[in-house]
């Protein structure tokens, strides 16, 4: 029996041995793995793009509104777009423009906006008017509609016309989901939002908001390892099929615009804007690049895209109009982006809407003809 005492106690010092190495193994261990994961979160933070210089708000039953970050894009007031050359004083003659990024002016300073240069075309000509820009980057037909109502209800004064300025965005909704009335990336924002109260249980939905995993899933893009948030297969035979989808649903929020107008005493129009690849326009050499760089992943988005401007441009509505040929004699460049135009590009899309105006203005009986 005394033996046995000194060999149990050599065992168990083994023991205590073998546990405090596997200890110091699995601190060291630890230690690095934790080194790296701050390492890379790092690396990944400041290699990540830092955005264009948009910060975006939310905002009441539109989801987002916009507030620039960079030089020359600056603000109302009340948080709209800044438009220059506009008189809002009392009586003064009043226009709404509503629309997405190319009526925000996304990649221009101020004074060349739509609204700033169609309010110094109003100038020029030696009359006063007051000009509105309630465009915001990414918004559709749907969410300019909410937010007309919601200024009708709360501004004095009502404007005496309303122009929505519509196209890429609203044809590009069918090929995210098959919701018949949704804004843009409603399958990222509906699962984001389904998984809010998840968070509060245990889990581990915290590592896909790391940037790391952003970066990774940046670079998979990039691979085609993977597919962007917003997109998804469209069959080729099912194009023209979604472009009805944008069609039918424009229609009904135009009968909504319609029924405003009379009850308001506002004249409207919906402009259906040039974009790129359908322009009716001769192509300089940078514009033949950026419409023959089309992502093999977007391709289904492109054809459904394609066949909702063609039943656009087809379309014979009251005051729906196509813009697809307001560069039809223009040579040079006038794209930024598929959609997005140079200043030169928004000064003739703002003299065709002041053209527009003049000859709404000059029928008997119209709402703009009724207001002087």
């Amino acid at each position: 029996m005394p033996d046995a005492i000194p060999h149990q106690s050599v065992a168990d010092g083994k023991k205590r041995s073998g546990i405090k190495r596997f200890a110091i193994r699995f601190c060291v261990g630890t230690t690095i793995t934790v080194v790296l994961l701050v390492a890379g979160e790092c690396f990944a933070y400041y290699h990540l793009p830092r955005g264009n210089g948009q910060v975006f708000n939310y905002k009441s039953y539109v989801l987002w509104q916009a507030t620039p970050r960079v030089e020359g894009q600056s603000l109302e007031e009340d948080g709209l777009r800044r438009t220059l050359s506009s008189h809002c004083e009392d009586g003064d003659f009043t226009i709404w423009l509503f629309g997405s990024s190319s009526m925000w002016g996304y990649y221009l300073r101020d004074e060349d906006t739509i609204p700033s240069l169609l309010a110094k075309a109003y100038e020029q000509s030696g009359r006063r008017v007051c000009v509105r820009n309630y465009g915001q980057p990414a918004w559709v037909s749907t969410q300019e509609l909410i937010e007309l109502m919601l200024e009708l209800k709360h501004v004095k004064k009502k404007p005496d016309v309303v122009i929505f300025y519509d196209g890429s965005l609203d044809s590009i909704l069918p090929s995210q989901s098959d919701e018949p009335d949704a804004h843009l990336g409603f399958p990222t924002f509906k699962r984001k939002f389904e998984a809010w109260k998840t968070r509060e249980a245990s889990g581990f939905d915290y590592i896909l908001n790391t940037n790391t995993y952003v970066a990774l899933r940046r670079y998979a893009r990039g691979l085609n390892l993977v597919t962007g948030d917003f997109s998804r297969a469209i069959p080729q035979e099912r194009f023209v099929a979604q472009g009805q989808l944008t069609y039918s649903n424009y229609l009904k929020n135009m009968e909504m615009l319609d029924t405003l107008a009379a009850r308001y005493g506002f004249q409207y129009v919906c402009l259906w804007e040039p974009w790129l690849p359908e322009a009716d326009k001769p192509l300089s050499a940078s514009e033949n690049l950026m419409k023959n760089g089309t992502d093999e992943d977007t391709i289904g988005e492109m054809g459904v895209m394609h066949a909702t401007y063609k039943i656009f441009r087809d379309a014979r509505q009251p005051h729906l109009i196509y813009l697809g040929d307001v560069f039809k004699n223009h040579p040079e460049t006038l794209f930024q982006t598929l959609v997005h135009l140079h200043p030169g590009g928004n000064l003739l899309v703002a003299q065709r809407i002041y053209q527009i105006l003049q000859s709404m203005d000059r029928k008997p009986g119209s709402a703009t003809a009724n207001s002087h």
